[in-house]
C-alpha cells in the first residue's frame, strides 16, 4: 500500500476543511499495519495528534450497546423479540404492536429522531439548540414522554435513526445484567479485547491526560474551542477511545467476534436488515454506470452492500466537536478506525478511501472522490463579456453555490444541484420563480464556461 498517497489525501482534506487534528489506524487480520496522527490535538499548546490520542467515539458507541445485547441474549437473560416493556418502561404509546428490542437495535421503533442529542450538543457549543435539563439516561426517558403523536407508523416498518432508542437499550443492558452500563461494557467487551484506554467516566479520561481538545469549525474564522457534554451521553454515544483500541475492536469483527461473541451472534449483528434513508443517485455518472452502494442497518452497524464487490460494515459518529468512523471488510480481512476533534471532511469517506488504497485499488472508482474532483474543478470566479457580470462558484457540501459579485447588495446566492457529472459538460440545475433552470458547465480551449440564465460566463481565476 502506498501510505504516502493516503497521507497526502488526508492532509489535503484536513487543509480544505480546516480540521485541527485526526488519528487513523489500519488493520489487517489481527495486526495494526499503519497508525498515525495528523495535525493538532490541542492548537493552543501545539500538541500533535497521535494514534494514542483520545476522542469521543460518539455514535460508534451504539455498536457496543448492540454487542452487549447480543451477549445477554446468548446467556439467556433476554430475547431480541422481547417487548421493551419486559425490561424497562417504553415511555410512549406504540402504534401497531409493541416495540421490541430488535426494533430499537435496527432503529425501526416507528418513532422518528426526537433530537435531544442535537439540542444538547448545539447549546453546549453556542450553536443555537435548546437547553434541556438532561444529565443522563433517566432524564432522556423523561424527555421522551409525551411524544406519542410523533410516531410515524408501526414498529418494524421503517428505519428512523433514534438516539433515544439506544439510551433505552443501555437501560435494558443494566436491567438484564444487574450491572451499570459502563461496568458491563468494561468487563465484557473492553477488558477481553484489551481496550485498556477506552473510558466512560470523566475522572478516568482526565487521569489518562491525552484527550483531544474539541473544536468548532465555522466559515471565515479560526477554529474555536468547543465543549464535550460528558455525562449527558452514555449508552448512545458516551465512549471515549483512541484508534489503537478501536483497531482491536475492528480486529474482533474481522475474526467473527472471537473472544466476545459467538459465530451465530456475529452473523446476526452484521446481517443487513432494513434500508437506511439515503439512496445512491441514479444517472449521476451516466446511463451506463448503475449506482451501487445501498446502505442497510444491521444491529448497531450499517452495511454498504457493494464496496465494490463486497460488503463494508461499520458505524460512524459525530458530536460536532468530534467525529469518527470504524469499518471492516470481512472478505478482505481489512479494517480502519479514524477519529477527529472536529467536524469537517466526512470520516466515513476518508475511511473508504483508506480501505480502497489498502486493496491496491484507485480511489477514483469511489463516486464521492470523483464528485469532489469534478466539482472542485468547476469552482472559481467567472465573468461575462468584458466583465459586465461577475459571479463566484464555490463548494457548498455536495452542491455548488453561485454568488453574484457585482450585483445589488443582498442578492441571495443560488444553490446548484448536480444532475450529471460525467463527460466534459457537467450539468447542474436550480429553481427560481417556481421553475427549473438548467445550469451546464463545459470545458473548451478557452477554459471552463458556464451558462446561467441568459449569460455565458468564463472562468477567470480561483474562488479565493
Amino acid at each position: 500500500m502506498n501510505t504516502a498517497k493516503l497521507e497526502a489525501y488526508v492532509f489535503d482534506k484536513m487543509s480544505s476543511t480546516r480540521m485541527p487534528g485526526l488519528s487513523l489506524a489500519l488493520v489487517k487480520g489481527r495486526r495494526v499495519v499503519y497508525a498515525r496522527g495528523f495535525g493538532l490535538s490541542d492548537i493552543a499548546h501545539g500538541r500533535a495528534a497521535e494514534p494514542e490520542t483520545l476522542y469521543p467515539a460518539a455514535s460508534i458507541t451504539k455498536s457496543f450497546v448492540a454487542l452487549a445485547i447480543l451477549q445477554l441474549a446468548e446467556r439467556g437473560l433476554l430475547r431480541l423479540t422481547d417487548p421493551v416493556e419486559r425490561h424497562v418502561r417504553w415511555p410512549i404509546r406504540s402504534r401497531g404492536g409493541p416495540v421490541r428490542i430488535q426494533h430499537l437495535l435496527t432503529h425501526t421503533s416507528g418513532l422518528p429522531a426526537l433530537g435531544y442529542a442535537e439540542a444538547v450538543i448545539r447549546h453546549a457549543n453556542r450553536l443555537g439548540g435548546r437547553r434541556l435539563p438532561i444529565g443522563g439516561p433517566r432524564d432522556v426517558l423523561t424527555f421522551m414522554r409525551g411524544a406519542d403523536s410523533w410516531a410515524e407508523g408501526p414498529p418494524g416498518r421503517r428505519w428512523l435513526y433514534l438516539n433515544e432508542g439506544y439510551v433505552l437499550l443501555g437501560r435494558i443492558v443494566e436491567h438484564a445484567s444487574g450491572q451499570t452500563y459502563d461496568e458491563y461494557i468494561r468487563q465484557h467487551i473492553l477488558k477481553p479485547l484489551g481496550m485498556s484506554r477506552s473510558f466512560f467516566a470523566q475522572k478516568d479520561i482526565a487521569a489518562d491526560g491525552r484527550l483531544a481538545v474539541p473544536y468548532i469549525i465555522e466559515p471565515g474564522v479560526e477554529p474555536r474551542k468547543g465543549s464535550y457534554s460528558f455525562g449527558v451521553f452514555s449508552t448512545d454515544g458516551g465512549l471515549v477511545t483512541n484508534v489503537l483500541d478501536l483497531a482491536r475492536y475492528v480486529s474482533m469483527f474481522l475474526r467473527h467476534g472471537r473472544g466476545v461473541l459467538s459465530e451465530a451472534s456475529w452473523k446476526a449483528m452484521t446481517r443487513p436488515r432494513i434500508p437506511c434513508a439515503m439512496r445512491p443517485v441514479e444517472g449521476l455518472w451516466g446511463a451506463k454506470e448503475k449506482p451501487t452502494g445501498t446502505t442497510r442497518y444491521a444491529y448497531g452497524l450499517s452495511v454498504i452492500d457493494d464496496f465494490p464487490g463486497q460488503p463494508l460494515i461499520g458505524h460512524g459518529g459525530s458530536v460536532l466537536v468530534a467525529t469518527g468512523y470504524f469499518g471492516f471488510l470481512p472478505r478482505s480481512h481489512m479494517g480502519v478506525a479514524v477519529l477527529a476533534n472536529s467536524k469537517g471532511y466526512a470520516m466515513s469517506q476518508l475511511a473508504r478511501v483508506a480501505l480502497t488504497m489498502m486493496q491496491g485499488k484507485d480511489p477514483e472508482r469511489l463516486t464521492f472522490v470523483r464528485a469532489d474532483r469534478v466539482m472542485e474543478g468547476l469552482c472559481g470566479v467567472y465573468e461575462t463579456y468584458r466583465g459586465t457580470v461577475r459571479v463566484k462558484v464555490a463548494r457548498d457540501g455536495d452542491f455548488l453555490r453561485l454568488e453574484h459579485l457585482n450585483g445589488p447588495a443582498g442578492t441571495p446566492a443560488t444553490v446548484l444541484v448536480p444532475e450529471r457529472l460525467d463527460g466534459v459538460e457537467p450539468r447542474f440545475f436550480t429553481y427560481g420563480e417556481g421553475q427549473r433552470l438548467d445550469v451546464p458547465f463545459r470545458t473548451t480551449r478557452r477554459g471552463v464556461e458556464l451558462m446561467f440564465e441568459r449569460y455565458k460566463l468564463r472562468r477567470i481565476g480561483p474562488s479565493t
